[in-house]
């Protein structure tokens, strides 16, 4: 059985209608015909979660409660190997960054809380 992480946002937080949120930026990777909507959460300025790693895209994809925003996948880049990767959703530094992704949204009053 597969745990299903998730994010859950606010009735009046639908991020399908925000575009930006502090400095990070909020595009469709699925197109509109979709079952699906699957949004990229992507970063403009670099952050650090640890010394060489810096968070670059964070994608979820809308589940059947509309409020409800599955994690599909973290992607960073590794300053120390010059590459970017995917972060295991269960890691603590996966944990960590959707934390603090958290807390930024929060500073711009987007309520968000993360479901694992």
């Amino acid at each position: 059985m597969t745990h299903t992480r998730y994010i859950q946002f606010h009735p009046a937080d639908d991020p399908t209608q925000l575009s930006k949120i502090g400095n990070w930026v909020i595009t469709f990777l699925s197109d509109q015909h979709s079952n699906k909507t699957q949004l990229a959460i992507t970063n403009v300025i670099p952050c650090q979660i640890l010394e060489t790693l810096q968070p670059r895209r964070f994608v979820i994809e809308n589940m059947q409660t509309t409020q409800n925003w599955s994690i599909q996948s973290i992607e960073c880049f590794d300053s120390t190997l010059n590459k970017t990767f995917e972060l295991e959703l269960d890691s603590y530094q996966a944990i960590q960054f959707i934390q603090q992704l958290l807390s930024e949204f929060e500073r711009y009053d987007v309520e968000a809380v993360y479901n694992d």
